[in-house]
């Protein structure tokens, strides 16, 4: 008879345990589907508007968001360049729009360009004018989800791996005798990686600017920044992140990739960068495959627009490699 009111104490926090565990896995996958999903009717938004909304709305507003998740705005391309330009789509699963931008001499080759998580192509303008300058045709490409592009579908790197691939099988086709060299920016950084490792691309060389170590790395960081207490939610994230869209998390690696790849890379980082750990890309240019790479820390910098924070530094190292 005493062993009753245990029985039944156990029992209540058995259930209890269930309910909570199952609350929390709804809240993360109702998190990982607004992280992984831009919201075309928000296009044009800064992304942190939604955050500063959810931080300033009423306590039951609040409550909302933290089951619901925040949406994601769709990025929208709101400069073009200074410079005559031909806008081009590729077409695989989405389409992509792309804006290349020729040199009035004779080209050394040509730059395909590639935007982080949230950003766009134009944000990559000042880039291509500087490789203008040295000779290179350029080709900026907006990501599925981004700017010109269509879809709704963010994967952080993963299946934007296919969009590079896409691209340089195009222009290996329409123009086989150019050099090509691709450059990315965080999510774009890892994408290229990701491409590189996997499928024979040919490039001359790949321009990577602070490309996060992995996904986990990139989900733990944002915990950190937002000063929110993990408790589990990384790795559930994580989980349901993949689950939606047919992909192990866990294997989204660029240590992983850069093992396998051997084309000469040059890695550049802002030292003030609060996404993406030093640790990370010095661990990265360890795993590099490639015989001629380099890693440059930019102390002028931080996590995006790398060429602008420091105009003298960031050509004098791309010079160099």
């Amino acid at each position: 008879m005493k062993k009753r009111p245990l029985r039944r104490f156990l029992k209540w926090v058995l259930i209890i345990f269930l309910l909570l565990f199952g609350i929390l896995n709804w809240v993360a996958y109702n998190h990982a589907r607004k992280f992984t999903h831009s919201d075309p009717s928000l296009q044009g938004q800064h992304p942190q508007g939604q955050v500063y909304k959810m931080a300033h709305a009423p306590f039951w507003e609040k409550l909302g968001y933290a089951f619901w998740g925040i949406s994601v705005p769709k990025s929208q391309n709101k400069i073009e360049p200074d410079y005559e330009f031909e806008t081009l789509w590729f077409v695989g699963k989405d389409s992509l729009e792309g804006w290349l931008l020729e040199t009035e001499e004779d080209s050394k080759g040509i730059v395909t360009l590639w935007h982080g998580y949230g950003a766009s192509k134009a944000q990559l303008i000042a880039n291509a004018y500087w490789f203008l300058k040295q000779g290179y045709d350029c080709l900026l490409v907006d990501f599925p989800a981004h700017g010109g592009s269509t879809g709704t579908t963010v994967t952080i790197g993963w299946a934007e791996a296919e969009s590079v691939k896409l691209v340089n099988d195009w222009l290996k086709k329409t123009k086989p005798e150019a050099k090509r060299l691709l450059f990315g920016s965080s999510m774009g950084s890892v994408a290229i990686l990701k491409a590189a490792a996997e499928y024979e691309l040919g490039a001359e060389a790949l321009i990577l600017e602070c490309p996060f170590a992995s996904l986990r790395h990139a989900i733990n960081k944002r915990f950190e920044l937002m000063k929110i207490p993990a408790w589990g939610m990384p790795d559930l994230l994580m989980f349901w992140g993949g689950a939606q869209h047919g992909f192990w998390a866990y294997k989204h690696s660029s240590l992983k990739y850069a093992a396998k790849v051997k084309t000469p890379t040059l890695i550049l980082y802002g030292e003030q960068d609060p996404k993406v750990d030093q640790s990370e890309v010095e661990n990265i240019m360890k795993h590099l495959a490639a015989e001629n790479k380099m890693l440059k820390t930019l102390p002028c910098a931080e996590h995006n627009y790398l060429i602008s924070s420091c105009p003298e530094l960031w050509p004098e190292t791309v010079s160099k490699f």
